[in-house]
């Protein structure tokens, strides 16, 4: 059997999640990551050193033009992102698109008119998906009808001063609530039809900090959300959901690294998943994906799509905080 040809990727923005896709990628059988780039030259080169024959640049065009480059991670700060993702669809390079898609839906649905019209595959960076603890829960109870999801980082753990600016980050805790919002779509195999949420400014920054909202499901499938930053509790992790129905529960827990089970009035087995690192949970398959989508020029989920529509429930999300009525989730024809 002829050995596939590596596909040869490029990680534009090489921070914290920059980072992260690195390692996962080249740990991705017949992936090679080959340049490293970042507006800051040394930190792309700290990261390219990393890597047998990886190159480092500052110039996100030159890759864009680079016939030895296949495919492209954007993992820079999301204000930079629909330029990035609009001209990798005209370079014809599949991308794997880090969350918020963009800071607005109309950049949103801009990326992926884009994309559609090239025919280039975007892949969303929503791990969550592909962490195996989720995955089990998700085997254990297909399609949730009630949900609960509790999400509170300690205040110090946001040190990145660009997340803390709405203006580049699209909002503090929508920053990281697209997360959930693909999460519950996910284990309720549905969209969102109403939401209904209240939010509080635990640290007085002038926006939400803190988001207590309740999403309707088009399939009747209903979810509680507590999502935000607060002193985080010694007993729930960071990232805790629950799905259920009227005979099968299953609670991921441990930044999505673990998963309880109960199931005809039985507790079954836990599965804990094996990485040490929680910020890793779901990198592995995400990789996979990407370069399974990549080499195939097919949208696999979590694709374009995906990630207007959380970005579209987040800011309906918002706007019931900030009227107390409830609010229908306008999800665009164009998707």
């Amino acid at each position: 059997m002829a050995r596939v040809s590596a596909l040869r990727v490029a990680i534009i923005g090489c921070g914290f999640q920059g980072g992260y896709h690195a390692q996962a990628l080249s740990n991705t059988r017949d992936v090679r990551v080959t340049v490293c780039c970042d507006a800051d030259l040394s930190v792309a080169t700290q990261l390219a050193d990393q890597f047998d024959g990886c190159d480092a640049t500052s110039d996100w065009e030159a890759i864009m033009s680079d016939p030895a480059v296949d495919a492209v991670v954007i993992a820079t700060p999301t204000h930079t992102h629909t330029n990035l993702a609009i001209a990798a669809a005209r370079a014809n390079k599949p991308m794997l698109l880090e969350k918020p898609m963009a800071t607005t839906v109309d950049d949103c649905l801009r990326i992926e008119a884009a994309a559609r019209a090239a025919g280039v595959p975007i892949l969303m960076g929503f791990k969550f998906r592909f962490a195996p603890a989720v995955l089990r829960a998700k085997q254990a109870v297909p399609v949730g009808r009630v949900l609960s999801g509790h999400t509170l980082y300690d205040s110090a753990q946001i040190t990145s001063s660009w997340v803390s600016n709405p203006h580049m980050s699209g909002g503090r805790v929508t920053s990281s609530l697209v997360h959930t919002v693909d999460l519950l779509r996910f284990l309720t195999e549905s969209d969102p039809a109403r939401v209904s949420a209240e939010a509080s400014d635990l640290l007085g920054t002038g926006e939400p900090t803190t988001i207590a909202a309740t999403i309707q499901f088009e399939n009747g499938a209903i979810a509680s959300i507590l999502h935000g930053t607060s002193t985080r509790s010694p007993l729930l992790s960071a990232w805790s959901f629950t799905t259920s129905t009227s005979d099968a529960s299953a609670t991921v827990f441990d930044h999505c690294r673990q998963v309880a089970v109960r199931a005809n009035g039985q507790d079954q087995a836990t599965f804990v998943d094996d990485v040490e690192d929680p910020f890793a949970a779901g990198m592995e398959g995400l990789a996979q994906a990407f370069a399974d989508s990549a080499r195939s020029s097919t949208a696999h989920s979590p694709h374009g799509r995906d990630g207007v529509i959380s970005l579209v429930t987040c800011r309906a999300i918002e706007k019931a905080a900030g009227s107390g009525k409830t609010q229908k989730v306008e999800i665009p024809s164009q998707v």
